[in-house]
């Protein structure tokens, strides 16, 4: 699988702690929380010590492991092995006061219709104020210039490469990760929805979403075409 490769090392290519302010301000106070596409539950667990009671879920098996580890097998928060799909129909509706998908997670369904129906599940999750907040690529800004590498990232633990292939609707990702500790090396390839800002701004109110605000970066800076991320917050 895909992050198979990455769990381990995982935040050290994307530390939890640039985004839990942001996502914080974002909720109620102590509000019930539900992070799709956890990875290796870092973010839930900041979340747990800023307050909040979180479910949590992912499809990677290696992610589910370890943020069961973090999570002090289920004590601080509980970790299910679960794509979104399943979890708008295991959840009692109703639930959350927040839904927070990111990490470019949404765009890992394969069509519009998916992301659609996924959407409506977690309006359906959510009590009448909840909100939601999904993080995608700004894919508007990757297909006007053409953009066929992301930024690298390298620490003294990883070296990370991201490259794009751009399709018409979709994005062939290819990654290479180098663990310098052990001089390992490993290359991986999924394929991702070219999701454009409108579209996903047309799927939030088709699925009963009255009004969002986008942003750049965990920052809150407000949206730019020419920024890298777009983070959507619905309600």
């Amino acid at each position: 699988m895909f992050y198979k490769n990455m769990a381990d090392v995982y935040h050290h290519i994307f530390p939890a702690k640039d985004k839990t302010n942001f996502l914080a301000s974002q909720f109620k106070p102590e509000g019930y929380l539900l992070d799709v596409g956890c990875s290796d539950g870092r973010v839930a667990y900041e979340m747990t010590r800023k307050g909040f009671s979180l479910e949590a879920i992912d499809l990677s098996e290696d992610m589910v492991r370890i943020a069961n580890d973090i999570s002090d097998m289920g004590t601080l928060f509980h970790v299910r092995l679960m794509d979104m799909k399943q979890a708008i129909d295991y959840f009692e509706p109703g639930i959350f006061d927040g839904i927070y998908c990111i990490g470019n997670t949404l765009v890992h369904l394969s069509s519009k219709d998916e992301i659609l129906k996924v959407l409506k599940g977690f309006r359906d999750l959510l009590r009448k104020d909840g909100r939601l907040v999904i993080q995608i690529i700004n894919y508007d800004y990757i297909y006007r210039n053409n953009i066929q590498n992301l930024p690298l990232i390298e620490n003294e633990v990883v070296r990370f490469e991201r490259f794009y292939t751009l399709n018409d609707n979709s994005v062939t990702f290819k990654t290479r990760l180098g663990v310098k500790a052990s001089e390992s090396e490993y290359e991986d390839e999924t394929t991702l929805l070219a999701l454009r800002k409108d579209e996903l701004e047309s799927l939030l109110v088709q699925s009963g979403f009255s009004g969002f605000s986008c942003y750049s970066n965990y920052k809150g800076e407000a949206f730019t075409d020419d920024g890298l991320q777009l983070i959507v917050v619905a309600q």
